[in-house]
């Protein structure tokens, strides 16, 4: 329940602090009282569509010993909230020798309508909904700390080898594809450390970090 107590709370953080910024913003822009209202209730993402809950999430444990129920909970929990893209991972790998135990978790809870895993080795659960009993989908990414390093090293031999020179766009798309998955909106640290584990830094360039 720790966990659970902490996911909220820095959901609520998060928006607190984008209902502030906006503030700020329309405070110095000085637009009216609709605008304010809209802002508040509402956070633009990158690519400009309103949401009051980040789209990718990310719960990174520096914890010993880790309850995969807990693990379990969590992820329908953020489901609840309405994140499409959940990434966890743990210092020792434990959530990555584990992730069929979660998933073996997860159909017993009875909400899940369908999963898979895609060519990444990322499941994708089709939830029902408690609250309204509608149906989406929630993709978790369980990965290690040097998770995307071989896939950089790979863009690093394919523009050694290119026969001509790559343009600055090129040469950016090609290092950000290395994901695969929207940019991190907010990270959840639980335990003593801070760390990106395994996130390049242009894949958290959107996100706060608690």
């Amino acid at each position: 329940m720790l966990y659970a107590v902490v996911l909220e709370t820095a959901v609520l953080a998060y928006r607190i602090v984008c209902m502030f910024l906006a503030l700020l913003y329309l405070i110095w822009t000085k637009t009216g009282l609709k605008s304010i209202i809209f802002h508040l209730t509402t956070q633009a993402s990158p690519d400009g569509k309103p949401h009051t809950v980040p789209k990718h999430l990310s719960l990174v444990f520096f914890e010993d010993s880790l309850s995969v129920l807990d693990v379990a909970n969590l992820i329908r929990w953020s489901f609840e909230f309405g994140v499409s893209v959940l990434s966890v991972c743990d210092a020792q790998g434990q959530l990555v020798q584990h992730s069929n135990l979660i998933h073996h978790i997860l159909e017993t809870c009875g909400l899940i309508e369908h999963s898979e895993k895609d060519s990444k080795q990322r499941y994708i659960y089709r939830f029902t909904s408690e609250n309204d009993r509608h149906s989406r989908n929630l993709t978790v990414n369980y990965h290690l700390t040097n998770c995307g390093l071989e896939s950089f090293c790979e863009v690093a031999r394919t523009v050694c080898r290119s026969p001509r020179s790559l343009t600055d766009s090129e040469l950016a798309d090609a290092v950000y594809d290395t994901c695969g998955m929207p940019d991190v909106e907010l990270t959840i640290h639980f335990g003593a450390f801070t760390s990106l584990l395994g996130t390049f830094p242009w894949h958290s360039r959107w996100s706060e970090f608690l």
